[in-house]
């Protein structure tokens, strides 16, 4: 649902207006996000849209090719890497005289700017592992996605998976004996 067509492009493409901090930042992995028109509607210049739709189609068509990362809070993980390796670059950007930091104060800032995305990473992933509908922690959930996975987690997962087809069974039952009266 969330990758289709449709919707990935109403959620995928944003209006070029909106503020950055607002912002989520995920790359085309369809081949229908290509449309240029599509980007050009919702506020981005033609000439630069096409640029980087022709670039994102040559990576489609790599042997290397990576796609974004999907797992639950993936955005917010993207969105706190994004936000700080900006707010890291628009700090240390060269001009025509170059850099007004030094070569040390640059690594400091640069490793000051690492530090404080995997501090953020791990209290993202704390807030998701400690909600109360969470039955599974975020790292075993992306490990058994990957297929490497602890046995117990795993059989947890399947018991969780098994106990929603029988609540979507019973609601299905419902919906369709009120559905008949």
């Amino acid at each position: 649902f969330a990758t289709s067509r449709e919707i990935s492009l109403l959620t995928l493409i944003q209006n070029a207006t909106l503020p950055r901090s607002e912002s989520y930042n995920q790359d085309p992995f369809r081949n229908s996000h290509l449309n240029v028109s599509k980007w050009v509607d919702k506020g981005y210049n033609e000439p630069g849209a096409q640029s980087y739709l022709d670039t994102v189609e040559k990576t489609f068509e790599s042997e290397n090719i990576v796609v974004d990362i999907r797992f639950p809070t993936s955005r917010k993980i993207r969105k706190i890497m994004d936000n700080e390796i900006y707010d890291h670059l628009e700090k240390v950007v060269w001009d025509d005289k170059g850099s007004s930091f030094s070569k040390e104060e640059r690594e400091t800032l640069r490793q000051n700017t690492t530090e404080s995305i995997k501090e953020r990473w791990e209290r993202e992933i704390e807030l998701y592992d400690n909600r109360l509908n969470t039955a599974i922690p975020l790292k075993q959930q992306y490990q058994t996605d990957l297929g490497i996975y602890d046995y117990n987690v795993q059989k947890k997962h399947h018991e969780l998976k098994k106990s929603h087809h029988i609540a979507g069974g019973v609601m299905a039952a419902i919906i369709l004996s009120t559905s008949m009266v």
